[in-house]
């Protein structure tokens, strides 16, 4: 996303006078992030493990939304709208309204950003095929690992798994430091039933950063 916009935004930290008092913001600030020119990825899913533990959050990510589908109807700059389009994808995605999301995200692209969440969107559908090919198309315009780990994992579930491990065993010399990229290749080895070496590499992932989840989780599951 490059283009700057003007988005009917209610400032969601600054309660009216009559109920400042009684009123508490939400625990993140949704204007700085989603008004920014460049939305961090990484606060969007933070945001994501958040919003249905926290009431405050919620409501102000349900009026967001409200304001950006107001000012996507108003705006006539195609640039704008498209940028307006993607942050409402963000949005649905983050309440899990993948219908919404979708329409939003595709009406953006083409486009990196918009192709990867509408990737990960098809892969929590099980929709492997359609994640394959968007992931697809969003890594010839942006060569990241977060879309390269996405098509990696749309690749195993659709039973590419030596596929997968090739191109793992090139991202691991660059991306080394990648937890879910140790993560990716244990699920790949997983897939075909090469158990201790999948362990290995859901406990590099774990040794790259202790917080993944996903691999202790795995972990867990096969001990």
């Amino acid at each position: 996303m490059s283009e700057t916009t003007d988005l009917a935004v209610p400032d969601l930290n600054a309660p009216d006078s009559e109920s400042q008092a009684e009123t508490p913001v939400p625990s993140v600030d949704l204007n700085a992030i989603f008004l920014s020119e460049q939305v961090d990825r990484d606060e969007l899913f933070s945001i994501r493990k958040q919003i249905f533990t926290d009431d405050k959050l919620l409501d102000a990510l349900i009026d967001l939304v409200d304001s950006l589908e107001d000012s996507v109807g108003t705006t006539d700059k195609a640039s704008a709208r498209k940028a307006l389009q993607i942050k409402l994808g963000f949005a649905h995605w983050i309440l899990n309204q993948y219908s919404q999301a979708i329409a939003a995200l595709e009406a953006a692209c083409p486009n990196a950003n918009a192709e990867y969440f509408l990737g990960l969107i098809h892969l929590e559908l099980d929709d492997n095929k359609s994640a394959h090919d968007v992931l697809e198309r969003a890594s010839k315009k942006e060569d990241n690992v977060d879309i390269a780990c996405a098509l990696i994992e749309a690749k195993t579930k659709l039973g590419e798994s030596e596929e997968s491990l090739k191109a793992l065993d090139k991202l691991l010399k660059s991306n080394g430091a990648s937890a879910e990229v140790h993560y990716q290749r244990g699920i790949a080895l997983d897939s075909i039933g090469e158990y201790e070496d999948a362990i290995a590499s859901y406990q590099n992932a774990l040794d790259v950063d202790v917080s993944h989840a996903k691999s202790a989780f795995r972990i867990g599951f096969m001990l």
